[in-house]
């Protein structure tokens, strides 16, 4: 991380793909559970499958007190306090629905990038609604594709991470590191088309079996 190189890229790739097929192995493993190993197994891979109107509103209640006052802490220079508030609000939603990185990681940062310049205020608020839309929609298009199946968040999202992270990684690096050959290059968009086509393989012989079994 102190020092990028333009082959990281190929790293975080193959983390990636090693941390898709331990999810698979995890959740067909914990799903033959009958003990605290599959629930505590579908919290870590992101579990949706509680939720409801009613913890909804309750988190998005607590989501909106989190969001107002780091909001007013920020617009008044109270970086410390803005900072606690923010660990709590991830606290609550960890909590909820297990440790959903992908969202926490990309939604901010895309929000900023759409929003260019504006305010600190507007950021958090809008990294909010973002972050919940996201979530939302990763839990529900799976749900949709299969007839009600309770996909794992962290499998679903991990198929978007392929090409979204790893691109947006790839012109973070070049910015960074500036560009590399033009074999490289080739390589590394190659290396990431293939990856996002055989994870919508995966995914779609998953919904297959998903189907077939239900």
């Amino acid at each position: 991380g102190d020092r990028p190189q333009r082959a990281t890229n190929f790293g975080a790739l193959l983390l990636l793909a090693a941390g898709i097929a331990g999810a698979a192995l995890a959740g067909t493993y914990a799903r033959a559970r009958r003990d605290a190993v599959a629930p505590l197994v579908a919290w870590a891979l992101g579990d949706l499958s509680g939720a409801s109107i009613a913890t909804g509103l309750v988190l998005l209640a607590a989501a909106a007190v989190a969001a107002v006052h780091g909001a007013r802490a920020l617009a008044h220079g109270r970086c410390a306090q803005a900072q606690t508030i923010a660990w709590v609000a991830t606290g609550l939603g960890v909590g909820a629905a297990g440790p959903l990185a992908f969202v926490g990681g990309m939604a901010p940062r895309a929000v900023r990038w759409l929003v260019r310049g504006a305010g600190e205020r507007a950021l958090v608020a809008t990294s909010a609604a973002a972050g919940a839309a996201t979530v939302a929609a990763i839990d529900a298009v799976p749900r949709l594709l299969v007839g009600g199946y309770d996909f794992p968040f962290n499998v679903s999202a991990a198929l978007l991470a392929i090409p979204i992270f790893l691109g947006w990684n790839r012109a973070r690096l070049r910015r960074t590191v500036g560009r590399a050959s033009t074999a490289f290059e080739v390589a590394e968009i190659a290396a990431i088309a293939l990856a996002t086509l055989a994870a919508a393989a995966l995914a779609a012989q998953l919904t297959a079996v998903v189907r077939a079994a239900t």
